[in-house]
């Protein structure tokens, strides 16, 4: 099989942030919530008015982000999970992969968090 050489082509440097966003900050319509565990910089965007919250690779249809990889953290995504689960039942979750999927659902299938 072939080398991923063909990658450097493509690669590029990223730049530095100018701006961490904040617990609470407001973009638009979202606030930012903190819900560290999947990464230590894990963060939904929340719009509380329309019942919608993206939740990234921490909140997913049935299931929820690894822990095993750098900077992951089992408890600290255990807290996350129990704060956006105590969200509204209708809230829409709109995660990094998948269908979206709603509080209600979630809460059910992951009892094993109480």
């Amino acid at each position: 099989m072939g080398d991923s050489s063909y990658m450097d082509v493509f690669w590029h440097e990223i730049t530095s942030p100018n701006h961490f966003l904040e617990e609470g900050e407001t973009i638009g319509p979202f606030t930012i919530l903190h819900i560290p565990g999947h990464t230590q910089g894990s963060v939904a965007f929340w719009d509380k008015e329309e019942g919608n919250l993206f939740t990234g690779d921490t909140l997913f249809q049935g299931s929820y982000g690894r822990t095993d990889l750098p900077g992951g953290n089992w408890d600290q995504l255990r807290q996350s999970l129990k704060r956006v689960l105590a969200m509204k039942g209708e809230t829409i979750v709109c995660a990094g992969h998948g269908d979206p999927t709603t509080i209600k659902e979630e809460a059910r299938t992951l009892l094993e968090l109480n």
